[in-house]
């Protein structure tokens, strides 16, 4: 298995990485966003291979702000490439953490194709997308995981992601924040 830095995309991501992780693109992720992050900035640059490779829908310890830098390169036109991406896998998935557990299949009363329960229903699917910054506040009870991409795809899947451990304040200390009127 080779490094991101032992490929030239993985060299060219880790020096993209390290603006991502600059204290003054994180002051400008505070401003923002409004979330005060702590200390524990954790960066990886990850290539998703179609057909091989995705991530398991896993919970944090507190909650966190997920910053995702994604690239994938289809030729076409723009309209032709978002259709192709659609259909090829790769999303990113946010669920409740029990979501799984609480759904019918997984209590055996539903089934889908040869007995494999049907997925739990999502909070949120972002599909995959070529040259995006998304930007997905989570707390420690929401799952993130990341689909495989179609064996058939003719693309990888190659992101930058920080993982921002935050402080959520509490509903009653949130001051809102009313427009001006002229």
């Amino acid at each position: 298995k080779r490094l991101a830095s032992q490929c030239p995309a993985g060299k060219a991501l880790a020096q993209v990485a390290k603006v991502l992780a600059s204290p003054a693109f994180l002051r400008y992720l505070g401003r923002l966003t409004a979330v005060k992050g702590t200390s524990d900035l954790a960066v990886c640059i990850r290539r998703f291979r179609p057909g091989l490779d995705y991530e398991r829908p896993t919970c944090t310890a507190q909650a966190q702000l997920d910053v995702v830098l994604a690239f994938e390169s289809l030729p076409g036109t723009v309209r032709a490439r978002r259709r192709r991406l659609r259909s090829l896998g790769g999303a990113e998935v946010y669920a409740e953490r029990d979501a799984g557990e609480r759904t019918a299949e997984a209590a055996g009363l539903l089934a889908g194709a040869n007995g494999v329960p049907c997925a739990p229903e999502v909070l949120l699917r972002l599909p995959l997308a070529n040259n995006i910054l998304r930007l997905v506040l989570r707390d420690a009870q929401t799952s993130h995981g990341t689909e495989p991409l179609a064996s058939r795809s003719s693309t990888s899947r190659w992101e930058i992601r920080l993982a921002l451990p935050t402080e959520l304040e509490e509903e009653d200390e949130v001051e809102e924040v009313s427009p001006k009127r002229r």
